[in-house]
């Protein structure tokens, strides 16, 4: 079974590669941030201002999140996540938690992308559908008003706005190191030059996708 996890500033295609690699191999894609924007909408509303500003909940919310949407999942052909974990104590509760089902991270693909002005761009410039979540670049797409999968009204995310773009980026950057090290340790990161259109950062992934599962079959 193969378990992908990808990593990644603000504005780097997480989300959309994640989505598209999950379409090609047929496994269950879980977005962190979707599910934590349904639960701002439910159960945890009383967080959602303070998320919204680009700070981020609780680590025992997003744990326990995250735990029950894998429970619900047939996961014994594997599944792409996106969006968690961001801290080593993180990605040691998850490991604990798919040591449990006999399940562990197979690659870490880490989207790289440094310049703060492309972020910036990327982010205020795209919309998302307040139905299925879908994103889309306003800066491509024609019609950019309703959502191309299930024709809902697309919207400008709340938190994609400057100030609170900074916030994650900084966020982002005082973590994603050790994080980074953490797996490395493991010898399953691999870097993607994620400054590149979607299609190539897409072909970029699949190859090294496509390389790791050769290597499992000759070994």
């Amino acid at each position: 079974m193969s378990i992908l996890l990808f990593l990644g500033p603000p504005g780097s295609g997480k989300s959309t590669q994640a989505s598209l690699i999950s379409e090609y191999l047929h496994i269950p894609f879980i977005s962190m941030g979707k599910l934590v924007r349904l639960s701002l909408d439910g159960k945890y509303k009383a967080y959602k201002k303070s998320v919204n500003e680009g700070n981020l909940l609780p680590d025992h919310i997003v744990f326990d999140i995250l735990s029950d949407t894998i429970n619900q999942f047939d996961t014994n052909i594997g599944f792409v996540l996106e969006g968690y974990p961001r801290t080593i104590a993180q990605a040691e509760r998850l490991d604990e938690l798919l040591g449990k089902k006999d399940m562990c991270i197979s690659m870490v693909l880490l989207l790289m992308l440094h310049d703060h002005d492309v972020i910036l761009n990327r982010l205020t410039k795209r919309v998302q559908c307040s139905h299925c979540g879908k994103i889309v670049d306003a800066r491509i797409e024609k019609n950019h008003s309703t959502c191309p999968v299930c024709h809902t009204p697309l919207m400008t995310r709340v938190d994609d706005n400057p100030d609170a773009i900074s916030q994650r980026i900084l966020l982002y950057q005082q973590e994603i190191q050790s994080l980074v090290d953490f797996y490395r340790e493991k010898s399953i990161v691999q870097e993607i030059n994620a400054d590149r259109s979607v299609e190539e950062v897409k072909d970029q992934i699949l190859q090294l996708i496509h390389s790791r599962l050769n290597q499992e079959i000759r070994s």
